[in-house]
């Protein structure tokens, strides 16, 4: 079968997106065995694109009517009719289909698909949005609009080539109507060679921000912008942990070297290891300018995408080390799972972040402007001029961290608070204590870091990528809205004036003992209540239409809420998953709260060094 690197770098990592799991559709889980013989028969046949349509007559009617149910074709298979594109791709499992010949589209049998994840990402863009598409689950509405931008420019040629395909009285008729000379448009698209640019992360966070923001006279609705905001912030999570965790090895450019050499020199380092480098205390930087530390830290393996070989295995070594004696004075079953499991640590506070944020900003004022010009509506040397500056934005960052002693060593997880940190620690010690893997007490524990400490640890590290704030505090706050009961149900009446589409009521509750409590208990109390009262929550839905159906608006909104039929069941979807974090958050709160929430000396310390 075809085997070239980028293909196989390609569907290695589609094949961990969720929906591509041939067992979650019925119809291919019918058919799976028998589409799997017709499979290893490709493979013995050695399958190759230009192969592809010589095989397909070798099946029988029974393998290509397998073939056509495990595709969900509504035609029987032509082979004469195929391109070779098109044969082969019939063949493979949905992560493995293709655009061989690079012309935008996945030929499929006779269709033409787009992919959800691009050729033209970059592998680090692609793993990410992958690991956030896998996250979303079932929220598809700012997936499929973002996703359709992502093919633009294919979309723009294949509307020059239906306009080529018109007679001249047709596009005539048209032109009256257009804002554009159509013939230049054909003109100009066709005699260009199709190359679409490759998609970064950044792109990716452009294009969402365009939603978000409303640019381009664009009009999103609240549930959209909703939907974004959620996609925004897991994929930017996911983005931290892809490129974290990644064992790419990439290599120096020549110029870095020299600068690496440079800064060496400087410092009177004589065959350091890489990683000892990439770590040196900030106290050599006393007598350099800004942007000499800058220079200096952009030079640091790690940083701008350079990486060594096992860097991120010494760096996790080397924070297991300075964090050990903590580790074992807060956990008593330290020990006992070491090989298994190694403790999250932050010291994260507010007053870190503010003192990083404010500085930042001082040395970078134009920061968010640059990233506003290039990613949206900018060309390719704004975006050019911009990912330069990030770079040293991220160099300037790192040395922050290391002058105000910001250390959240959280392995995969993008951040965490003090309080989050152990209380996902201890739950992981009490879930192996109790039986558990350690693969089932870290996908129990994971919901914990939200239950704890807030989510300004994690805001912070989310507005890395846009700009930190001066006041993270006020920046991690959600904007409080008016309940609009034409668009949820009312449950004022049972005591709850809740609004399903704002999670603002978290920022009503403190961080500390006493509000995290508070608002465990309430999570309870409200989604206990849901899932104990169904009959009153589908007569409130009920409810819900009638009002909704009183304007056209309101009726365009409803219906365009329930494309799929199933409002009623989206919106209760995920009642249950709340009301059991809530309940797992109650139990370990009951068990370790006086070890999460303390005073220590250590707390007093960090603050007196601010």
């Amino acid at each position: 079968m075809e085997n070239s690197i980028l293909y196989a770098k390609h569907k290695n990592i589609v094949k961990e997106l969720n929906i591509y799991n041939d067992t979650t559709r019925e119809h291919k889980r019918i058919n799976k065995d028998a589409f799997d013989t017709i499979y290893d028969k490709a493979k013995e046949f050695d399958l190759k694109v230009d192969t592809a349509k010589e095989f397909l007559t070798t099946l029988s009617r029974v393998e290509m009517s397998t073939l056509s149910k495990y595709d969900s074709l509504a035609d029987d298979i032509n082979i004469d009719t195929l391109t070779d594109e098109g044969a082969y791709n019939l063949l493979m499992h949905q992560y493995e289909k293709y655009d061989f010949d690079g012309d935008g589209a996945i030929m499929d049998g006779a269709a033409k698909t787009l992919s959800l994840v691009p050729q033209n990402m970059d592998d680090d863009a692609k793993k990410s949005w992958v690991k956030a598409l896998n996250t979303m689950g079932d929220d598809w509405m700012s997936i499929t609009t973002i996703s359709m931008s992502f093919n633009d420019e294919y979309l723009k040629r294949s509307i020059a080539e239906n306009f080529s395909n018109m007679s001249d009285s047709q596009i005539a008729k048209m032109q009256e109507s257009a804002s554009f000379d159509i013939r230049t448009f054909i003109d100009e698209t066709l005699s260009q060679e199709y190359k679409p640019k490759t998609i970064t992360i950044l792109d990716i966070l452009g294009k969402i921000d365009n939603i978000i923001n409303q640019n381009d006279g664009g009009y999103s609705s609240p549930e959209l912008i909703k939907s974004t905001k959620l996609l925004k912030e897991t994929l930017k999570i996911a983005y931290a942990e892809v490129t974290e965790l990644s064992k790419t090895e990439k290599l120096l450019t020549q110029k870095e070297l020299e600068i690496k050499q440079e800064v060496s020199d400087k410092s009177n380092v004589v065959q350091e290891e890489p990683l000892a480098v990439a770590i040196q205390s900030t106290i050599d930087t006393k007598d350099m300018t800004n942007k000499e530390i800058i220079a200096k830290y952009r030079a640091m393996p790690g940083q701008g995408g350079v990486a060594f070989e096992g860097m991120f295995e010494e760096q996790n070594a080397k924070s297991l080390a300075k964090h050990e004696d903590y580790f074992m004075k807060e956990y008593e079953n330290y020990k006992k799972y070491k090989d298994v499991f190694t403790p999250i640590y932050s010291n994260y506070t507010t007053q870190k972040a503010n003192k990083i944020g404010q500085e930042l900003n001082a040395q970078f004022p134009q920061f968010q402007q640059m990233r506003e010009k290039a990613y949206m509506g900018g060309d390719e040397r704004d975006k050019e001029a911009f990912q330069d500056m990030f770079w040293d934005y991220q160099a300037f960052n790192k040395y922050l961290r290391e002058k105000y002693d910001m250390d959240m060593s959280t392995g995969g997880f993008m951040a965490a608070t003090k309080e989050s940190s152990k209380a996902y620690n201890y739950a992981i010690y009490d879930a192996l204590e109790s039986g558990l893997s350690i693969k089932e007490a870290t996908a129990k524990a994971g919901s914990l870091l939200s239950s704890f400490g807030g989510r300004e640890a994690m805001s912070f590290s989310l507005l890395f990528f846009s700009g930190l704030p001066n006041d993270i505090e006020e920046a991690s706050k959600i904007p409080e809205e008016e309940i609009d009961y034409d668009k949820q149900i009312d449950l004022r009446k049972y005591g709850f004036e809740h609004n399903f589409y704002s999670d603002a009521y978290l920022d009503t509750y403190g961080k500390d003992s006493i509000g995290t409590k508070s608002r465990i208990m309430y999570d309870i109390k409200l989604y206990s209540f849901l899932l104990e009262n169904e009959d009153v929550i589908d007569s409130k839905l009920e409810e819900l239409k009638d009002r909704a159906y009183e304007t056209k608006s309101g009726k365009d909104w409803y219906d365009w809420q329930n494309e799929d039929g199933k409002f009623n069941e989206n919106f209760k979807s995920g009642f249950q998953k709340k009301y059991d974090d809530a309940i797992y958050a109650k139990e370990i709160y009951d068990k370790y709260a006086d070890k999460i929430f303390d005073n220590s000396k250590l707390d007093k310390y960090e603050n007196l060094l601010l």
